[in-house]
């Protein structure tokens, strides 16, 4: 919750757009979801295709995502 100049408590809503792009930088799959939802929890839905190289920081990497 976020008080507002009027003293109102007000919901902030937010949005989150997760984009896949290929080796040249155009944008092949996108998905928007709310803003508390981590870049993980989107990750397949992401890689649909035949993906042969993933290119991300560690916070995706585990033994499902390795294969």
């Amino acid at each position: 919750m976020k008080i507002g100049s009027d003293d109102k408590k007000k919901t902030p809503y937010g949005f989150k757009g997760h984009i896949a792009c290929d080796e040249d930088g155009f944008v092949t799959q996108a998905v928007v979801t709310t803003a508390k939802l981590h870049d993980s929890q989107v990750f397949e839905e992401l890689l649909k295709g035949n993906k042969i190289e993933v290119y991300s920081d560690s916070a995706y990497a585990s033994v499902k995502t390795a294969q």
